[in-house]
């Protein structure tokens, strides 16, 4: 083993390139030989082995024993579920996006579930002049510090709600644990269940900042979430919940029927067979 830190780096580097180039040739495959894979990527049979079995080790891969053949496991599918929300909410949503961007003004963004985060995948905050700090696609966000993650957590299942507010209470992170109190939490999702939206209130520079959030579904399943930011001294919450709320309930339902009909994005957010 190399003694020089550069060296030993170049040798890491090469060896995630291979293993990486393993997984590649294996996830487009489905399955795999030993031998298959090592002609195919050029790598030295001992080599090639060596790498399945770190991947095997981690869960990126499994091994067919009787037929000894190599197969891409969850979590290696799971590497591009970010990348295929992003996909195919960027195709069925952003003509709707758009519309409602320029009807409402107030920015405007879809997000994803990620943990204990929510992940904004799309929005409308370079267009939106109203827009004082504006968000990038990928900004990610805790769930009880955003609409978006409260909506989330009210509608998701009993047993992931359950497994993410462990998760909360068993945190240092002081952002996750603004609704410390267990009993009073609950008590807000059962009301964002009725309602059918959340909000959430932060101070902003010139204004406190208010957002609300409604689901978008497919299957009755909560895919994503539909927010939109305002400032409360632009805009009342009677007024906001009065004007803006028919608009979002409508478009988060023309998108979920346009993801419901395309069986070929159904996978991606975990539906479908």
């Amino acid at each position: 083993m190399p003694t020089d830190p550069e060296a030993r780096s170049e040798l890491t580097i090469r060896a995630l390139s291979r293993g990486l180039r393993l997984l590649s040739v294996l996830n487009s495959r489905g399955e795999a030989s030993l031998a298959d894979l090592a002609k195919e990527t050029g790598l030295p049979r001992p080599t090639a082995y060596r790498l399945l079995q770190s991947l095997l080790a981690e869960n990126y891969i499994t091994k067919d024993e009787a037929l000894s053949t190599y197969h891409p496991a969850p979590r290696c599918c799971s590497l591009s579920s970010g990348f295929m929300e992003d996909a195919w909410l960027l195709e069925h949503t952003q003509e709707d996006l758009n519309k409602l961007g320029d009807e409402l003004i107030w920015p405007i963004s879809i997000a994803t579930n990620a943990g204990t985060r929510m992940i904004v995948r799309k929005n409308t905050d370079i267009e939106s002049p109203l827009a004082v700090r504006k968000f990038m696609p990928g900004t990610s966000l805790a769930l009880l510090e955003s609409a978006s993650g409260k909506l989330f957590l009210a509608k998701c299942t009993a047993a992931r709600r359950a497994k993410l507010l462990n998760i909360i209470s068993a945190s240092s992170d002081p952002m996750l644990k603004t609704e410390s109190d267990r009993a009073r939490l609950e008590k807000l999702l059962d009301k964002i269940r009725l309602d059918g939206y959340a909000t959430h209130t932060k101070p902003g520079k010139y204004s406190e900042a208010r957002a609300i959030a409604v689901p978008i579904k497919v299957e009755k399943k909560v895919i994503a979430t539909l927010t939109i930011r305002y400032a409360k001294t632009a805009v009342s919450n009677k007024r906001a919940e009065k004007e803006f709320l028919p608009l979002m309930f409508e478009t988060a339902r023309k998108i979920g029927v346009k993801i419901s009909a395309d069986q070929r994005a159904l996978p991606a957010f975990g539906l479908g067979e």
